[in-house]
């Protein structure tokens, strides 16, 4: 089960295994009460590869296994170069496996 603790900036989500501290501006979108780790575990990681500053992609790693933030990384629809070649590189994804390099 998933917990929430926030200060002005950061939101702490928690779960038995792990915490992660997260900036409120990547969900601007959603009420933060209602994210959980493991139920939306795709937006969390789309949004951090996408937005999130390194620390945060550090958090992302080292909670999710591999082959989640593998099968869920090609999937993201835009990524600047950086950001793809990053992902490409650490996860050995090759370019044209990535739905922002083919457009599919």
């Amino acid at each position: 089960h998933n917990m929430l603790n926030s200060n002005s900036n950061c939101m702490e989500l928690w779960d038995n295994r792990k915490e992660i501290r997260l900036r409120r501006t990547l969900f601007w979108d959603i009420p933060e009460k209602v994210i959980d780790l493991q139920k939306h575990k795709r937006l969390i990681i789309e949004r951090v590869f996408s937005r999130g500053n390194i620390e945060e992609l550090r958090q992302i790693m080292h909670y999710y296994p591999e082959d989640e933030i593998r099968k869920i990384v090609v999937k993201i629809g835009s990524l600047d170069k950086k950001t793809h070649n990053f992902i490409s590189r650490t996860y050995r994804i090759k370019p044209e496996e990535f739905r922002c390099f083919t457009g599919k």
